[in-house]
């Protein structure tokens, strides 16, 4: 049986509101560039957030243009806007196209999981339907036995037993909103609370930035180089990350960090994360550092001074066993925030 791979993406709730948004729709011919920027998205929902040029026309712009049936001027603008705004990255050679935020939006799921969850939903409306008709004859049975209560609450009872299918339909939708999450959880390695603030953070990184410094080559080098230390952490099971540059979302990001506490210090923080089992994943939520993650303002600081680092104990006579957090049983259901203020305290 086929086990076809559903995808999608999630807008988050500021999409309209956002600044860069905003300005895109003031342009003469806005909504329909905004259009064109969501169908860009959704191209490159299976690629990672990555658009390539095959070299089938003269330029990228036209050859998006047909794969999206968009008209090539049109293509063209919204991709030199987004380029300026740093939504949009390109490759040296111009061969590659990557969309900033979309990874952050990106879901998806087997037929297989949909068929199981289907299965499971179906299975608890019938044991609820089972459970409803067994309380409804319960108070047939009360309402026939109280046969010395008032009229009023014998209404009451009446009145009851007629709620009871609104109930079930409440109840089984409660159900199903909370199977949704527990399935979307599974599928995303970071929760919807740490891409939201990542999304909120940046935007106040861009939104109301320190003053522009030029860029040198001092710049590009000191970037060049924290890419290469954090991409040393692959050995670990770490995501690399790819070049970006000193004006992309990241790039004014990490500059920021980099002003902030030296350039020297990024290597102080991988260090850290090498000493670090939970920035690693091993943790009940199998949850692993990002490099967008370390370089937000609140996170950057806390990894620097080794909040994270892992302690060692001799428990049972074991030399070396880690004495991390509580066992995984312990932390069963818990969100990262509660996760990470759990190692904070330890």
């Amino acid at each position: 049986m086929s086990n076809k791979r559903y995808f999608w993406f999630k807008l988050y709730e500021d999409f309209f509101s956002s600044n860069r948004i905003k300005k895109l729709r003031k342009i003469a011919g806005g909504d329909t560039y905004t259009i064109i920027y969501l169908k860009m998205q959704l191209k490159a929902l299976k690629q990672d957030g990555y658009l390539f040029f095959n070299g089938y026309f003269s330029d990228f712009y036209e050859e998006l243009a047909l794969d999206i049936d968009e008209d090539a001027t049109n293509v063209r603008i919204t991709c030199e806007y987004l380029l300026s705004v740093g939504l949009l990255e390109v490759s040296e050679d111009g061969k590659e196209y990557y969309l900033s935020y979309l990874e952050n939006c990106i879901g998806s799921e087997t037929a297989s999981t949909q068929r199981s969850r289907a299965s499971r939903k179906r299975k608890k409306e019938q044991k609820l339907l089972q459970c409803n008709a067994s309380a409804t004859q319960e108070q047939q049975k009360m309402l026939q036995c109280n046969t010395g209560a008032t009229e009023m609450q014998r209404d009451l009872l009446q009145s009851n037993t007629d709620a009871t299918p609104m109930q079930h339909l409440r109840h089984a939708e409660k159900e199903k909103e909370k199977e949704l999450e527990i399935e979307l959880e599974k599928d995303n390695s970071i929760s919807s609370t740490d891409v939201s603030e990542i999304s909120s953070d940046n935007e106040k990184e861009l939104s109301d930035p320190e003053p522009d410094e030029p860029v040198t080559p001092k710049t590009t080098k000191a970037i060049e180089k924290v890419i290469e230390q954090w991409n040393s952490l692959s050995d670990l099971g770490i995501t690399p990350v790819r070049i970006f540059g000193p004006n992309t979302p990241r790039g004014k990001m990490l500059r920021a960090r980099l002003r902030q506490f030296g350039e020297d210090s990024f290597r102080e923080v991988v260090e850290q994360i090498r000493q670090s089992d939970f920035l690693q994943g091993q943790n009940p939520r199998a949850w692993a550092i990002t490099f967008d993650w370390v370089i937000l303002p609140k996170n950057y600081p806390k990894v620097l001074e080794g909040n994270y680092k892992t302690t060692h104990n001799n428990m049972q006579g074991r030399s070396g066993t880690r004495n991390f957090l509580p066992t995984a049983d312990t932390n069963a259901g818990m969100s990262f925030e509660e996760l990470e203020k759990r190692l904070l305290e330890n």
